[in-house]
């Protein structure tokens, strides 16, 4: 995250401020920083109603030219790391999702990321468990939300 912001500092016009709800309802706010018109990387942080804090780190591979009105992205790195506020568990998933965008104007889009990550659950003084209860035990990732491009 330190990287986004230092690189968003020196190269703004290839910036967007990203704003999101994802599956466990958390509220996100991030960066995704453009290196060139075929790599960037994105990340957010945020925290659900419930107690749970969140935070992601992806490289994004762009599919489509800038200049169509529909991206079409892969994103692959961490797609959730979450725990409750008092960190007495966490949770790690690496994996993989595609990030459709459409662009409203030439500064706001609206996001929808969906994919799937393996996930680790992590608890104080207990082993690491491999355990989502979910369709071949990966992780779901279902994230809408806002752009804008600063």
């Amino acid at each position: 995250m330190l990287l986004v912001i230092v690189t968003e500092q020196s190269y703004a016009s290839d910036n967007m401020v990203c704003v999101s709800l994802d599956l466990q309802l958390c509220i996100r706010g991030g960066i995704e920083h453009r290196f060139n018109h075929r790599l960037g990387i994105k990340s957010d942080i945020g925290i659900s109603p419930f107690g749970i804090a969140t935070a992601d780190g992806l490289l994004v591979v762009y599919l489509l030219p800038e200049k169509y009105r529909w991206e079409l992205n892969i994103c692959a790195g961490i797609l959730t790391l979450s725990a409750p506020v008092n960190f007495k568990g966490a949770m790690l998933s690496f994996g993989g999702s595609l990030l459709t965008r459409f662009k409203i104007s030439e500064k706001v889009g609206i996001d929808l990321r969906i994919g799937e990550g393996y996930p680790l659950f992590f608890e104080k003084d207990k082993d690491i468990i491999r355990d989502a209860r979910f369709p071949l035990n990966l992780w779901p990732d279902l994230v809408l939300g806002v752009s804008f491009r600063i």
